[in-house]
């Protein structure tokens, strides 16, 4: 019972994560339509750096969210 709940947990922290990194990387996208024809290098490289440092947030978060999960040797994931 506790298990399937800590996979439900698990899976949810980790779609809720993809779906705040693909909201902003949309917003972004928003805002690259908006300034398309109006000229503004400064801001188009501003937008860039913000997009991939939402990118990098989005990766650093998935990769903490899977490799720091904690371990149970007596589950029925375990081989022993």
């Amino acid at each position: 019972m506790f298990q399937s709940a800590s996979i439900v947990a698990f899976l949810s922290k980790l779609l809720f994560t993809l779906a705040a990194t693909f909201a902003r990387a949309s917003l972004i996208c928003f805002y690259f339509r908006l300034i398309k024809d109006t000229g503004y290098s400064l801001f188009k490289w501003v937008l860039w750096a913000t997009f991939a440092y939402n990118v990098a947030i989005g990766v650093a978060f998935v990769i903490l969210a899977v490799f720091l999960c904690t371990y149970v040797h007596n589950s029925s994931f375990s081989k022993t």
